[in-house]
């Protein structure tokens, strides 16, 4: 991370290195992103290059394989990512899956409308009607927290709201929710 806020900050202009010790990796992101961008249209190469190289350290361990692949190939001017690439997609993609599984009736549930009519804002008792009328766990509410966690570390933010968003709508589990 040194290293990317050092490519950023080189002229003293940029606040990057006091924001960046308060924001998550995918929120600094798209701030990385616009200094690389800068970068190149001013034609300064080797800060672009250092930023690039900072890009894929900040996202590996993301779920964003097929995006840090594709930066990988483009700053080491390649056109297939090594094999730990590959495999890390193939582990997600079968997480990915399983998750998809594990939510699959739960979210096809909140999707009918006669379902979300049922709803009240009393939790318990949403989670009791659903329970009662279609047989849903808590293991099954609980699925969608984790299945929101990790599409929002795959970078798919607007769903990982929506799963995340339901979650909230029932679980009763204070400490996830807040």
């Amino acid at each position: 991370m040194e290293d990317i806020l050092t490519a950023v900050s080189a002229d003293g202009s940029s606040i990057m290195p006091k924001l960046a010790p308060h924001l998550s990796r995918h929120l600094l992101f798209p701030l990385i992103q616009f200094e690389g961008d800068q970068a190149e249209e001013k034609g300064e190469d080797e800060k672009a290059k250092k930023i690039l190289s900072g890009k894929i350290k900040l996202l590996e361990d993301t779920n964003m394989t097929d995006y840090v692949a594709t930066l990988y190939c483009e700053l080491h001017g390649v056109s297939d990512p090594p094999a730990e690439y590959t495999k890390k997609r193939q582990d997600v993609l079968a997480q990915l899956e399983k998750y998809e599984q594990a939510t699959a009736k739960i979210a096809d549930l909140l999707t009918q409308d006669e379902v979300v009519n049922g709803l009240r804002s009393d939790k318990v008792a949403n989670l009791e009607f659903l329970k009662n009328q279609h047989g849903v766990t808590m293991e099954m509410v609980n699925a969608l927290y984790d299945f929101g966690q990790f599409q929002f570390r795959c970078g798919q933010y607007g769903p990982a709201a929506d799963m995340l968003y339901q979650f909230r709508v029932l679980s009763t589990d204070n400490d996830k929710v807040s």
